[in-house]
């Protein structure tokens, strides 16, 4: 069984007060998921083979956002009986179940 998320929203970079607070934040982020940030070449590009990426943690790169989601997707593939729902924010997220 496998499931997948999809999220609608609109994001922004957040306020001068949380960038300030970057370094405390940075703090946070495991140093495994810091390495993301410093992708070389930028995440997107085409690459040769994933050994020619390399990865450096870069706080120079990491930037809290603030998002506003309005929609969720989610489905899931199961040998049996693959299921899908769409919930909205139009609607209170109540959800309605989609073809898969």
């Amino acid at each position: 069984v496998a499931t997948a998320f999809g999220l609608d929203g609109v994001g922004r970079r957040a306020c001068e007060q949380v960038i300030e607070d970057r370094a405390d934040r940075w703090a946070r982020v495991p140093e495994g998921s810091q390495r993301g940030y410093g992708s070389q070449p930028p995440p997107g590009h085409p690459v040769p083979s994933p050994e020619a990426v390399s990865q450096a943690p870069a706080i120079e790169n990491f930037a809290p956002v603030q998002a506003r989601i309005t929609g969720i997707d989610t489905l899931v593939l199961d040998p049996t009986c693959h299921r899908r729902a769409r919930f909205d924010r139009a609607d209170g997220f109540a959800g309605t179940w989609c073809a898969p």
